[in-house]
């Protein structure tokens, strides 16, 4: 009888591991920041980005230059992505990945959040290869 207790057990434990897994991979994302202000003075936007649980660092985007990360969805649904964004004395925060917002970033080449740094404000895409009709102004 413990035999098959045990047994019942372990297959239990290897069905929620499975399980897990399954879910973890369907929720691997990827954000993406494209620095597309073509001025020729402060050509350079400075974004950092961070979680509570992971510190991006500073980065330096010159025209045309991206800062790109993955990750994959806690199970609890609280995974948040701020970023802070400095450019020509002007400065903005907001978060460019909260997990309720999973379905918006859906995209069939690999849930895609790409953010689009312009002269007049920043600009939400899930379109790899994007149109300009694919943007989306979301702040100022």
């Amino acid at each position: 009888m413990a035999a098959g207790i045990i047994k019942y057990h372990l297959s239990l434990f290897i069905l929620l591991v499975l399980l897990f897994n399954f879910v973890q991979a369907k929720e691997k994302y990827r954000i993406k920041i494209l620095n597309d202000i073509n001025i020729p003075i402060n050509l350079f936007v400075k974004v950092h980005c961070a979680s509570k649980d992971d510190e991006l660092g500073t980065h330096l985007l010159y025209y045309t230059q991206t800062f790109t990360w993955k990750f994959r969805a806690n199970m609890l649904g609280t995974t948040r992505f701020f970023c802070h964004f400095w450019w020509n004395g002007k400065q903005n925060a907001f978060d460019v990945f909260f997990n309720n917002w999973s379905s918006i970033c859906d995209n069939p080449a690999g849930n895609l959040c790409e953010w689009v740094v312009r002269g007049d404000g920043f600009y939400f895409t899930n379109v790899e290869s994007f149109l300009p009709k694919d943007l989306v102004k979301k702040y100022p």
